[in-house]
């Protein structure tokens, strides 16, 4: 028996002789009782029950005596074995420390009631407590017995429930398992937090272990069989033990208890003992350090007359009144039930008395029936009585031991634990305390580092679940709280910043006037406008001189017009797309192409005079005829099909392309079709033209010019397709502004330079021009063309020298099946009479 042991003994001594001695409950009735040692041993229990229960025990030295009640036992397991001796007879066990929940079952143990709290709520209040500090992996190590079983089940169902894991879960089956126990702490390193379901005994061989394994960093949590014991203030285990904190029973306060519990006064006090149970001497030798053997020289006799109160031993300290204070409230269990018994109404609804009214001899089970019933106020305030399965309400303290200034391992109260409170008040808890010094917060417990936002947890392939990766969120996903399972999408024209944390609005992508390629585009722009502007200047300037006459000045400023709106309708490209800005984006650039590329062409004098099927047309109505039907299909687009400002997310991820869509390829298709035609067709002519000597090269620029175009043309196709979003668009401005400085620098910069650099020959009046489509034989198989009034210039027809025309001044290819790219029935006549003094040169004169 040892010393907390024996204290329990003797409050139970002590609650019997009280009621005895109590005139108000159970007058007339005295207790008796005998005390018995299990020793931690459940065949010395079970050995020594059966001996009771066949022999029973002299009550005044009279007549045997059944007990009709037993209270104990400390040990779970031996309770479960006890109970089920007990069950055959139906008597009470009534058990002051016995936490298992197992015991609760009342088809196995329907005789079993306890006074202190079940494991079930012990694995509540922890699991309650993990929660509040987030440990989220915990190993746990259990006695291999149905207690240690039982609540790591228990409390292994609750915290999974709470997001917690069990990194290991090992049963110390006997003192030699320590060590492998300790191995496997030692192998899972991130489990800082180890919950101990043991009993009191098994706690010196596994605190040597910690020991030798130098696991000082290591947060211990305790049951309440345990988390007070003496044994944790072993200097030896400080270290260890520093921080530990578990539940422990609520102390009680016994009116009357004697401060310095004389009731043991040795072998000849007035608490006799039998002489099978020598645990009080037992008691007195450890205690002073004497014996009561005569034959032992050694060591010093025990007088009787040693005083308690001078030692300081766990049986005369009162001042942690926990399981004593259990087992005095079970003897008052009893004495209220037996007192409901003997006091009841024989004609009130007493069950005893209206069935049983003989109560002069009393069953075990009479006595279990009403115990379950019992229902009293006790001394802190709070009603005792049973729940259906036998057990009490839970009330706990939370202890916590640290190391005190003294450099000394204490226990510390820092909460409590009532499980009559509402769901979720249950805790009551002081964080700070858990503090150690220099500690702004209590070290966490867990497998993997917690996910900050912006990333997701990725479970470990066979591993437990708390532990994970954590993996960034995917581009447009994000998440704001810390180990989140999945990564949200952001909501649509959202995207994700750079943490992943939270939705931005997606970046707008447009041709801005603050890029740098808009920036250069635009000069581009204004440049081209200035020299278009400069050269209409200068033509009208210089319109007398005879290379800007002799070229049509007039058709040279519709062309140069058509250029300078040419390069405004790439402006529609600037900017935000917008309802008005889309229908006239493609549909202008097309229209203000088509016209340059007909101006382009013949503005020349050369091709004043169209012959087809005999129309005689001057170059507005061919133009005109020639433009109209793409000027229409350009307006009606851009009426009817016009495209609409698009938000698009899925050419750039991450950015918001706002581009011009919607509308029908058939349009584009049918304007790039006809301005394709076209092209082909001038093309083809200044291809077969410019060869044509003049003075000025005239036939070789309108070549180059379209020979400029059509090579932009085809390196637009492969650049377009190449980029996308805002460089697609900037592709479109690109090729638009090459295209209308190109026709610029073939067409016009040739005479800008012959007028600034050559004078001479720009105003040489020698020139010669082109006369109408008139005057040259054909061939009888061609069709007679008209003539034409001649318009030439007074200057040209003023009598001057004319140089010897060789053939290789002016060469007239004459039409042939070779050159003509125009259906068979289409034939372009040009003829080239060389005027002097108004009268036209012979034939000999030409090279045909």
């Amino acid at each position: 028996m040892t010393p907390r042991t024996l204290q329990w003994a003797v409050t139970m001594v002590f609650a019997i002789r009280e009621i005895n001695q109590n005139d108000k409950l159970l007058p007339n009735v005295t207790l008796g009782y005998i005390i018995y040692d299990s020793c931690f041993s459940m065949s010395k229990t079970l050995e020594r029950s059966l001996k009771v229960f066949e022999y029973g025990f002299e009550v005044q030295k009279e007549t045997p005596c059944l007990p009709h009640a037993v209270i104990g036992t400390s040990s779970s397991a031996i309770s479960v074995a006890l109970s089920h001796v007990l069950n055959s007879l139906s008597i009470p066990l009534v058990s002051y420390h016995a936490s298992c929940k197992c015991l609760s079952d009342k088809k196995q143990f329907p005789c079993f009631l306890r006074t202190n709290p079940s494991d079930t709520y012990q694995a509540t209040a922890i699991a309650a407590l993990i929660e509040v500090f987030q440990w989220e992996y915990v190993g746990t190590v259990a006695a291999d017995d149905e207690y240690g079983k039982g609540a790591v089940t228990q409390f292994i169902s609750e915290s999974e429930e709470k997001g917690v894991c069990i990194a290991f879960q090992e049963y110390l089956k006997k003192s030699r398992d320590a060590e492998n126990i300790l191995n496997i702490v030692m192998k899972e390193s991130r489990a800082r937090v180890i919950l101990l379901f043991i009993r009191e005994p098994d706690i010196n061989p596994l605190a040597q272990q910690l020991v030798q394994g130098n696991l000082s960093g290591k947060i211990l949590i305790g049951s309440d069989a345990w988390i007070n014991s003496p044994l944790l203030k072993n200097p030896e285990y400080k270290n260890i033990f520093d921080g530990c904190v578990g539940f422990a029973l609520r102390r009680g306060e016994i009116p009357g208890f004697p401060r310095n519990t004389t009731s043991v006064d040795g072998p000849n006090s007035p608490l006799k003992v039998k002489p099978m149970d020598m645990a009080p001497s037992e008691f007195w030798e450890m205690t002073f350090k004497c014996t009561w053997n005569v034959e032992i020289k050694i060591i010093k006799r025990c007088t009787g007359r040693e005083q308690l109160d001078g030692v300081q031993t766990e049986f005369a300290d009162v001042s942690e009144l926990r399981y004593s204070y259990t087992t005095y409230l079970a003897v008052y269990a009893i004495a209220h039930a037996l007192h409901d018994i003997y006091t009841g109404d024989p004609d009130g609804g007493s069950f005893l008395y209206k069935h049983f009214p003989n109560t002069t001899k009393l069953e075990p089970w009479q006595l279990l029936y009403y115990l379950r019933k019992v229902n009293f106020v006790y001394n802190l305030h709070d009603v005792m009585s049973f729940d259906e399965n036998g057990d009490t309400s839970a009330m706990y303290e939370l202890i916590i031991w640290k190391i005190d200034h003294d450099g000394i391992l204490q226990a510390n109260i820092v909460g409590s634990f009532n499980s009559s409170e509402p769901l979720g008040k249950e805790l009551s808890i002081n964080k700070n305390a858990f503090l150690k010094s220099g500690q702004h917060k209590v070290p966490s417990s867990v497998c993997s580092e917690p996910c900050s936002p912006g990333m997701r947890k990725v479970a470990l392939k066979g591993g437990p679940v708390c532990c994970f990766d954590c993996i960034p969120c995917s581009d447009g996903e994000y998440s704001n709280i810390s180990n989140s399972n999945n990564c949200n999408h952001c909501p649509d024209y959202f995207w994700s910043n750079n943490q992943h944390d939270s939705c931005v609005p997606i970046p707008e992508e447009f041709l801005s006037l603050s890029d740098p390629i808009v920036v250069t585009l635009l000069l581009f722009v204004l440049f081209g406008l200035m020299v278009t502007l400069a050269i209409g200047v200068l033509m009208y300037y210089y319109r007398n001189l005879p290379i800007v006459y002799a070229t049509n000045h007039k058709q040279s400023n519709v062309l140069l017009i058509s250029l300078a709106a040419l390069l405004c309708s790439s402006l529609a490209f600037i900017g935000p797309p917008t309802s008005i800005t889309c229908p006239i984006r493609e549909s202008s650039t097309c229209s203000c192409l088509t016209v340059t590329v007909l101006n382009g062409f013949s503005f020349w004098e050369f091709f004043w005079d169209i012959w087809w099927y005999g129309i005689n047309m001057t170059p507005f109505i061919a133009h005109v005829i020639l433009s109209g039907p793409q000027v229409v299909i350009c307006v009606t687009w851009a009426l009817v099909g016009a495209p609409h400002p698009v938000r698009n997310v899925q050419i750039h991820r991450g950015v918001l392309v706002l581009e011009c869509s919607g509308d029908s390829p058939a349009w584009l298709a049918c304007v790039l079709t006809y301005l394709g035609l076209l092209t082909i067709i001038c093309f083809s002519l200044s291809v077969q033209t410019y060869k044509l000597s003049w003075i000025f090269n005239e036939p070789k620029f309108i070549y180059f010019s379209m020979l400029c175009f059509c090579l932009i043309c085809l390196a637009f196709i492969p650049a377009y397709n190449s980029t996308e979003g805002k460089f697609s668009v900037a592709t479109k401005v690109l090729a638009i502004i090459a295209i209308a400085e190109g026709i610029q620098g073939c067409v016009f910069i040739p005479k800008c330079y012959i007028i600034f650099f050559k004078p001479k020959k720009a105003s040489n009046h020698s020139i010669p021009t082109l006369s109408p489509l008139s005057s040259l034989p054909l061939s009888s198989s061609s069709p007679q063309l008209p003539q034409t009034p001649s318009t030439q210039p007074q200057f040209l027809n003023s009598p001057l020298p004319l140089p010897n025309i060789s053939s290789s001044l002016f060469q007239l290819h004459a039409p042939s099946p070779q050159l003509s790219i125009l259906p068979p029935h289409f034939f372009l006549f040009l003829t080239l009479p060389i005027t002097r003094e108004g009268k036209k040169l012979p034939m000999s004169n030409y090279t045909t």
